[in-house]
């Protein structure tokens, strides 16, 4: 119930990795953020390579990938940090 309450006050952490489906460092980075402990996480990918055509949830809209880097963006009610694209800086942003 205490995470309920958590969710309900702070609302939803979203990470919105940009990059490649297939590409190792994606993977490696979407299992290294489930050793992460941060409340109320949801984690949305985006491959630039993708057709974007039909419903394409809020938090992906307008994310781009920065110099052909894997890149994320964190949101928090409903703003997002600029682009992120070590996995250094994206796990100091989780902490804050």
């Amino acid at each position: 119930m205490l995470e309920a309450v958590d969710l309900y006050q702070r609302g939803p952490t979203e990470v919105v990795i940009v990059g490649d489906r297939k590409s190792p460092e994606l993977l490696e980075w979407i299992e290294r953020l489930g050793l992460l402990y941060v409340p109320n996480l949801a984690i949305f990918v985006a491959d630039p390579a993708d057709v974007q055509t039909g419903f394409i949830p809020e938090q992906v809209r307008d994310k781009r990938q920065i110099d052909a880097h894997l890149t994320a963006y964190v949101c928090r009610e409903h703003t997002c940090t600029p682009p992120i694209t070590t996995f250094r800086n994206l796990q100091k942003e989780l902490a804050d």
